[in-house]
């Protein structure tokens, strides 16, 4: 569920220096990140008009880039004293003419090949606990075995998908408690999908209130308010995740009419479907990676949040998780 988003040239500098501000963010987020500073030849103008106005859509995918890093690695994250060279695969050739980038080709995802391995890393327990917390899911069907092949083909999907990119944005959290990359694109840095799960701090706030066992889970494992990012960056609390979100989007169901199956729920996690607005009766369903390739991407388009048979036959993201089931389900036998 990786974005498209802008990662600059960021190296140390020692304390007693003057830290350049990042263009586009607060003072007080400036502050946060004390030890780095911009390097980019831009003026700010230029990154202002072209990276940060755009918010959403095809806007955002003709100015964004995805970055790729090479870095001297001294831990699994990314402190003070860690050198970063990063540089832009653009998406379009006038932007690298313009900034003066040269085009480079995106390195290998973090958990390629990994990402049952890590799955497995959860504890066996982990799952059967996670579903204890929100009856939403048992009474929408799923047994705590099914419950877990579903969540773990969920994860390891997840893990296919992040980025290099999103390997910098959780490191960079650890370290300064700012989601860098997604500043300078999002308006809200809590709305940025983080860890292995790859949901929003907003989403586990949201889910906090919502679910009185998940916010006595994350209090007794000494997870408090305001520890959202930990709460993400804890591949163990995977599973606790999954199933919040999952219950959440049970509980939406229900209230639309919708039966809360297993391909509806799988959907849920990443609704990647959408239709033009001028399909009122919503027969032409278009994938959402198709959709922001065409004029006029978001401004004459809405998620189809509510899955039908068309939707889920549309939707890459169902069809990758169920590949997952089925492969995980191989193995396990």
């Amino acid at each position: 569920m990786g974005d498209n988003r802008f990662f600059d040239k960021l190296k140390p500098v020692k304390s007693d220096s003057s830290i350049e501000a990042l263009p586009g963010l607060s003072k007080e987020t400036n502050k946060k990140l004390n030890g780095f500073k911009i390097l980019g030849s831009q003026s700010q103008e230029q990154v202002q008009g072209k990276v940060l106005e755009p918010q959403t859509g095809s806007e955002k995918s003709k100015v964004a880039a995805k970055a790729s890093v090479n870095y001297v690695k001294t831990g699994d994250t990314m402190p003070s004293e860690l050198s970063a060279t990063v540089v832009f695969h653009t998406l379009e050739a006038p932007l690298a003419k313009t900034f003066g980038i040269m085009p480079v080709n995106i390195p290998e995802q973090p958990f390629t090949h990994k990402e049952i391995d890590t799955v497995n890393r959860i504890s066996d327990q982990a799952w059967p606990d996670a579903i204890k917390m929100f009856p939403e899911l048992t009474k929408a069907g799923l047994s705590p075995d099914r419950f877990k092949k579903i969540s773990q083909a969920i994860l390891a999907n997840e893990l296919y998908n992040y980025s290099v990119v999103d390997r910098i944005e959780d490191n960079t959290v650890r370290s300064t408690s700012i989601p860098i990359i997604g500043s300078l694109v999002h308006k809200d840095n809590k709305d940025i999908t983080l860890g292995y799960s790859q949901i929003s701090e907003n989403g586990v706030l949201k889910d906090r209130q919502e679910f009185p066992r998940f916010k006595e889970f994350l209090d007794q494992n000494g997870y408090k308010l305001g520890d959202e990012s930990k709460v993400l960056l804890n591949l163990n609390l995977a599973s606790a995740l999954i199933a919040a979100n999952l219950a959440h989007n049970a509980k939406m169901y229900e209230r639309h009419n919708i039966p809360a199956n297993e391909l509806n729920l799988i959907y849920s996690y990443d609704p990647d479907v959408c239709f033009a607005k001028n399909d009122t009766k919503h027969e032409h369903p278009i994938p959402k990676d198709e959709a922001e390739k065409m004029p006029n991407y978001p401004k004459n388009f809405i998620p189809a949040l509510l899955p039908t048979n068309p939707v889920l036959a549309k939707s890459k993201h169902t069809s990758a998780v169920c590949n997952w089931l089925d492969r995980m389900s191989r193995i396990q036998k």
